[in-house]
């Protein structure tokens, strides 16, 4: 069995929009939307300064139910990414 790995996952612009406004409503500084894929290598968001954004109860339950929307693994992030 191949190793998965994380990459971006591939939106379209619904899918997009729905994830803006799950960073309105949570709070969130940046959601971000990946799949799994056999060879992929995940990138190191720690690096940007990023960290999982504290999300209560109800908000986690609202952000798992966006996962089954845009068939994706959706992450809450807070702090603000470097710019390059």
């Amino acid at each position: 069995m191949a190793d998965n790995g994380w990459t971006w996952a591939h939106l379209n612009k619904i899918q997009l929009d729905k994830i803006a406004e799950a960073e309105r409503t949570l709070g969130a500084d940046y959601v971000l939307a990946y799949r799994a894929e056999a060879g992929a290598r995940s990138g190191d968001v720690t690096a940007f300064g990023l960290k999982p954004a504290p999300l209560s109860e109800s908000q986690s339950e609202c952000l798992h139910g966006l996962e089954a929307e845009v068939g994706a693994v959706l992450v809450a992030y807070s702090g603000r990414a470097a710019a390059n």
